[in-house]
């Protein structure tokens, strides 16, 4: 029962965490765009749907019965809305934070194996927060950008110690239900999207960097005194690939597959924010 209660604990603390990570990771946009308005009025943009949609397009109403004359798809000039500069900014950002995210996970992997999934996946969680405290005032400087990359590092690096966590503490048929955790980054855009936006508006922007610091340290305290102090001395014996068998995983077809497969659902879900 007390194997039981540590992995639901992990699962608990993982889910937590990636959410915070989700929060730190659209923090800056939802900190831009809370009280900014749109560059373009309604009319044109109705007009930019208008001449780019897929209906205006292709769905022509057909000729009538007796009509000869062939159905011909009218020509829809390209049009293209330039970007703002607060669009330019979010991307900028956005980018350097995708760009630390894709340093640190194969150091990040090799930390985890000597030192503990444990105390890497705290100190990425905790390091991607506490970061955010810098922000107000390197706001919209080369400093920013610098804060953003170093963000994107330590969120990095909960990857692969997710991944270590997963190995040491759950057997291979409960790895799939784990690894589904994952998925609450998405739920830490929800919740900045929607709180951090009441935030930003009613007491300021800056107090979203502030937030996300005092809950980061406050979730960190917990996992520390009930995972890493509780857990980690008496994790279960397993194979924790302290030694990676390079040559092996570079000629490993499986390997290789599931790489390609994960930077193409990344690349595309990072396509889609970007624009």
């Amino acid at each position: 029962s007390e194997y039981i209660g540590s992995q639901q604990l992990i699962c608990i603390f993982v889910i937590t965490g990636f959410v915070l990570c989700g929060i730190v990771e659209q923090s800056a946009s939802v900190a831009l765009r809370a009280n900014s308005t749109s560059a373009y009025s309604a009319a044109e943009f109705a007009e930019y749907v208008e001449n780019t949609s897929y209906i205006t397009r292709y769905c022509l109403p057909l000729p009538e019965k007796n009509e000869t004359t062939a159905h011909v798809a009218r020509s829809i000039p390209h049009i293209e809305i330039p970007m703002t500069r607060t669009d330019e900014t979010e991307s900028v950002l956005r980018e350097a934070f995708m760009w630390g995210t894709l340093i640190s996970p194969l150091a990040a992997s090799r930390i985890a194996a000597r030192v503990g999934a444990e105390r890497l996946f705290g100190a990425g969680v905790l390091g991607a927060g506490v970061s955010a405290v810098m922000v107000p005032a390197a706001w919209l400087t080369p400093y920013h950008v610098a804060i953003r990359i170093v963000q994107g590092i330590f969120m990095g690096a909960t990857w692969p110690a997710a991944h270590m966590l997963a190995v040491t503490w759950f057997k291979p048929k409960n790895l799939s239900a784990f690894v589904s955790t994952y998925t609450a980054v998405n739920l830490g855009y929800a919740i900045v999207g929607l709180l951090g936006t009441m935030l930003v508006r009613s007491i300021g922007r800056d107090w979203l960097s502030y937030a996300i610091t005092v809950v980061s340290c406050l979730w960190y305290f917990l996992w520390w005194r009930f995972v890493e102090e509780t857990l980690n001395p008496n994790r279960p014996i397993r194979d924790e690939h302290r030694l990676l068998p390079w040559r092996r995983l570079l000629l490993s077809k499986p390997a290789w597959a599931c790489g390609i497969a994960v930077v193409g659902s990344q690349w595309a879900d990072a396509t889609l924010m970007l624009g």
